[in-house]
């Protein structure tokens, strides 16, 4: 409804840069302690566990240089290549609004072709000599004053892992409750969206579905990007748990007035577990198929035009 109010000939371009989530170390000990505790007992002595991220998935804070990826929130100046949206003296391909010249001539709006001036939105190919709104891939070892992805020339503050290590606990069972247990807990940098409106009369309705998009649009983003191999992990693990102990409840029920004042007592919340755990699984699907009606075919950086 709201893209026939704004008339025949108009366009939508969404571009955004997708956000990054991982699991604070913190959080991932807490709970391989606890795993170990419950199957190896609480008199058993404790080792720490030892949490190695792989440089390709650490990210956190970095008071030192950062090798890899830069993520700062209000932008920097990149020395690099810059994937997110550029505030000046840029030259090349903008996926979002051009703000300068597009092919030589006057550019507020969607561009195909040479940008110079300004991008919001999604750098595709290009330079900038202002400030990287969105990660910076460095080219060398530089100052990160936002999260770094990657190394850290000294140790992390607020240490996050895409994963569990795998060389974290020798109880193998443990890291995988673990990593189905903290997909809740994980932490997500926020997606950056830019929405692009323009070949139509009616800018207030424009305006408004643009405002919707970009205040909306980074929550999807988060489950359907961010978190999609947690967050149904998580689901198709706890729906098969709680299916077995509801099945056990069930054939509780045939075996005297016990287990059938148990079965009465317990089948009602696991039901409703597999309720929610059913809301879940459907509340991925619709976040993944909303986001991929804003994704072109061809391009798996974040962006669309229609």
């Amino acid at each position: 409804d709201a893209r026939l109010n704004l008339g025949r000939k108009a366009r939508v371009s969404v571009a955004y840069v997708p956000p990054h989530c991982a699991l604070p170390t913190e959080a991932i000990t807490t709970c391989l302690r606890r795993c170990q505790e419950e199957t190896e007992g609480a008199a058993s002595p404790q080792s720490a566990p030892r949490l190695n991220c792989p440089a390709s998935a650490s990210s956190g804070v970095c008071n030192a240089k950062c090798s890899g990826s830069c993520d700062v929130a209000e932008g920097m100046v990149c020395e690099g290549r810059c994937r997110g949206g550029c505030d000046w003296g840029f030259r090349g391909t903008c996926e979002g609004t051009c703000l300068g010249t597009c092919n030589g001539r006057a550019s507020r709006g969607n561009c195909s072709g040479r940008c110079v001036g300004q991008c919001n939105g999604v750098v595709r190919k290009g330079t900038c000599r202002g400030r990287c709104l969105g990660p910076c891939d460095l080219t060398r070892s530089h100052d990160c004053p936002g999260i770094c992805l990657g190394q850290c020339s000294t140790a992390f503050r607020s240490l996050q892992c895409e994963t569990v290590p795998k060389d974290a606990t020798p109880n193998a069972p443990c890291g995988s409750s673990c990593e189905i247990d903290l997909a809740a807990a994980a932490k997500c940098t926020p997606a950056r969206i830019t929405i692009t409106i323009d070949h139509t009369p009616h800018r207030v309705r424009a305006k408004r579905l643009e405002t919707a998009l970009e205040r909306y649009l980074p929550a999807i983003l988060k489950v359907a990007v961010g978190m999609k191999a947690q967050a149904t992990a998580a689901a198709h693990a706890a729906q098969t748990a709680l299916q077995a102990n509801e099945d056990l409840m069930s054939s509780a029920a045939s075996r005297g007035p016990q287990g059938a004042a148990l079965s009465t007592c317990a089948s009602s919340p696991l039901r409703g577990g597999l309720a929610a755990i059913g809301s879940l699984n459907v509340s991925v699907r619709v976040a993944i198929e909303v986001k991929a009606a804003t994704d072109a075919s061809d391009n798996a950086g974040g962006h669309h035009r229609g």
